[in-house]
C-alpha cells in the first residue's frame, strides 16, 4: 500500500512487534530502496516512479517524521541507496539516465543541526544503466569514497569521489570481459589481496577480479554455491 511501518523489537521473544504506519505522507509508491545510519535514526528511502522524481524522503528520528530532500531540476529514477560507512551521507544511484544527467546524487544529512544537502556527482560519461553500486573504501580524512559499479561489456568502474563536494577525484576501470554484468560483492583473501566479484547474466559465470594482481577467475554459479 506504499505505507512505511515502524516496529519495536522484543528481545525476550526474539521478534519484531507492534508494526505501525509512519507519518510519511503521501505514501511512497512501491518503496524498494533505502538505507539507515549506524544508530538507526537517519533513513533515506526511494519509491518506484517510472517517470522519476524530484525529491526523496528522509527521516532524522527513525521514521517517526519525514521530510523531502530536493534532488534536482529534472526528474530522476533512484535505483539504489547506499550509506557511506561512518557518515550520515548517502549515495543515490541514478538509473535510466541520459548523458547530461548526474551519475549519482549524494545526500549529505546532518542529524544534529537538522540540515541537509543533495549534491549531483557529474563527470563525462555515456548514458548507461547501473542497477547496483557498491561502496568499497572510505577515506574520512580526505572525505573521499570509492564507488564500484558495472558498466556491462565495458567492465567494472571504480570511481573515487569527494562525498562532501560531489567532485570526481579519479576514475579507474577493471576489464573483466563481461557481456552483461550485474551484482557486486567484495572480499579480501588470505594474502590480503582485494577482490571484486560480479556475475555475467549471459553465460551464468561469476567473475572474480583480483584488484591487486589483475587476475580474473571465472567461476560457474554452481561451484560458487558449493564453495
Amino acid at each position: 500500500n506504499g505505507f512505511v511501518y515502524r516496529s519495536s523489537f522484543n528481545p525476550s521473544a526474539n521478534r519484531f512487534e507492534s508494526f505501525q504506519p509512519t507519518s510519511l505522507n503521501p505514501p511512497l509508491y512501491k518503496p524498494y530502496a533505502f538505507d539507515v545510519s549506524e544508530d538507526g535514526s537517519t533513513i533515506v528511502m526511494a519509491g518506484e516512479k517510472p517517470r522519476g522524481t524530484l525529491h526523496t524522503p528522509f527521516s532524522y528520528d527513525g521514521g517517526r517524521t519525514w521530510r523531502d530532500l530536493k534532488l534536482g531540476q529534472r526528474p530522476i529514477l533512484v535505483t539504489d541507496i547506499v550509506r557511506i560507512p561512518g557518515t550520515t551521507s548517502f549515495l543515490l544511484n541514478v538509473g535510466n539516465r541520459r548523458s547530461a544527467d548526474p551519475q549519482y546524487y549524494l545526500a549529505n544529512l546532518n542529524p544534529e543541526e537538522k540540515t541537509e544537502k543533495a549534491l549531483p556527482v557529474n563527470y563525462p560519461s555515456s548514458a548507461y544503466q547501473k542497477n547496483e553500486v557498491l561502496i568499497s573504501r572510505v577515506d574520512r580524512v580526505n572525505t573521499q569514497v570509492e564507488i564500484i559499479s558495472v558498466k556491462g561489456e565495458f567492465g567494472i568502474l571504480i570511481d573515487t569521489v569527494n562525498y562532501q563536494t560531489g567532485k570526481l577525484v579519479r576514475r579507474g576501470k577493471l576489464d573483466s570481459k563481461l557481456r552483461l554484468g550485474a551484482g557486486l560483492a567484495t572480499y579480501v583473501d588470505s594474502s590480503f589481496n582485494s577482490h571484486i566479484i560480479t556475475s555475467d547474466l549471459k553465460d551464468r559465470m561469476l567473475h572474480d577480479v583480483n584488484r591487486d594482481t589483475g587476475e580474473i577467475r571465472l567461476l560457474p554459479y554452481s561451484d560458487w554455491v558449493r564453495g
